[in-house]
C-alpha cells in the first residue's frame, strides 16, 4: 500500500513540472517552444529566430536607421528627415539607437505638442518689444514699450528710450510716444541774432570806408596825373612869351577892328602898298572898336 502510494506522488509531481510556464526575462528574452530565446540589443534587428539547437541571430541597423529598444523586428526603423523648407533643423543628430531630434529654426516655432510643423513667429509691431523670446516650441510674447522708450519698427527685442533734448543742446518740440521718439529743434538765441547783426554791421560798415578811400585815392591819382599831362588840345597860352601874346592880342584886334581904307585930299581911296603895314592913330582905332 505505501508503495502505491510513493508511486502516484511522483507521478503528480512529474505532471506539475511540465505543465509549468516558462520563466523568461521579459526585458531581454522571449519563449519560443517551450525556450527562453533572447531578444535582439538597441541599434540590432533580428535576422534569424532561435530553435531548439540555436541562439537569436541580430545584426547592426544601417545607416540612417535606428533601433531604441531590445526587440525581434526584422527591420529598423529609418531616421526623422528635418526638412529646412518646413522651417526645421537637426537639433540632435541620431545614430542607431535615437533618432534625430528636429526642431524649428529660431524665427519659427512648433505649430502643436507632436510638432508635426513649423509655423512663423510673432513679430512685435510698433509700440511693442518683446517679453519673451520664442524658443522653437512656443510662439513669442510682447509687451508694450515702457513709459519713455519707443519702437517704430517690427520684430523689436527691446524699446529705445526717447532722446533727451536738453543733452544734445537743444529743446523738445514734440514728445515721445511710445512708437515715436522725441523731436527737438534748434534753440532760439536771442543774443546769438544780436551778435550777428552787429557782425554784419560791422562788415557793412568797413567795405564803405575802404570804397570812399579808393575813390579819394583814384581822385588824387587822376588829379596829379592831369597835371603832369595837360590835354594838349588845349592851346598852351602860358607858356608863351608877353611878346608873342601881344601879337596875338593885336592880331585878334585887327579881325575884329578891321583898318578903314586911306583916302586922298580929293577922297579918293588910296591902296596899301605891299608889304607896309597900315597905322592909325591910337584914338582912331579906339574910336573903330
Amino acid at each position: 500500500m505505501m508503495h502505491l502510494l510513493t508511486v502516484v506522488c511522483v507521478v503528480i509531481l512529474v505532471q506539475a513540472c511540465r505543465t509549468a510556464p516558462l520563466s523568461c526575462d521579459e526585458k531581454t528574452q522571449y519563449s519560443k517552444d517551450e525556450k527562453c530565446c533572447k531578444l535582439c540589443a538597441p541599434g540590432e534587428r533580428l535576422k534569424a529566430e532561435c530553435t531548439s539547437n540555436t541562439e537569436t541571430q541580430c545584426e547592426l541597423c544601417k545607416d540612417e536607421e535606428y533601433q531604441p529598444k531590445y526587440n525581434k523586428e526584422k527591420n529598423c526603423m529609418m531616421h526623422t528627415y528635418c526638412d529646412r523648407n518646413a522651417g526645421f533643423y537637426i537639433a540632435h543628430e541620431g545614430n542607431k539607437i535615437t533618432d534625430n531630434e528636429c526642431r524649428c529654426t529660431d524665427t519659427h516655432h512648433c505649430s502643436g505638442a507632436a510638432c508635426e510643423t513649423c509655423i512663423p513667429n510673432t513679430l512685435c509691431s510698433a509700440g511693442l518689444k518683446v517679453k519673451t523670446k520664442s524658443d522653437g516650441i512656443k510662439d513669442t510674447e510682447c509687451e508694450t514699450c515702457p513709459e519713455g522708450s519707443f519702437s517704430n519698427g517690427s520684430s523689436n527685442e527691446v524699446c529705445t528710450p526717447w532722446t533727451r533734448c536738453e543733452d544734445i543742446g537743444q529743446t523738445q518740440e514734440m514728445p515721445g510716444s511710445p512708437t515715436n521718439d522725441t523731436v527737438c529743434v534748434l534753440k532760439k538765441n536771442t543774443s546769438s541774432g544780436v551778435s550777428l547783426g552787429v557782425a554784419i554791421g560791422f562788415v557793412l560798415l568797413v567795405i564803405i570806408i575802404f570804397a570812399v578811400f579808393i575813390c579819394l585815392c583814384k581822385k588824387q591819382w587822376y588829379d596829379k596825373k592831369k597835371i603832369q599831362n595837360p590835354d594838349p588840345q588845349q592851346p598852351e597860352k602860358q607858356n608863351l612869351k608877353p611878346e608873342e601874346n601881344g601879337l596875338d592880342l593885336a592880331a585878334e584886334n585887327d579881325e575884329n577892328c578891321p583898318v578903314p581904307e586911306s583916302r586922298s585930299d580929293r577922297n579918293l581911296p588910296v591902296r596899301q602898298e605891299h608889304g607896309k603895314d597900315s597905322h592909325m592913330s591910337e584914338e582912331a582905332t579906339n574910336s573903330l572898336c
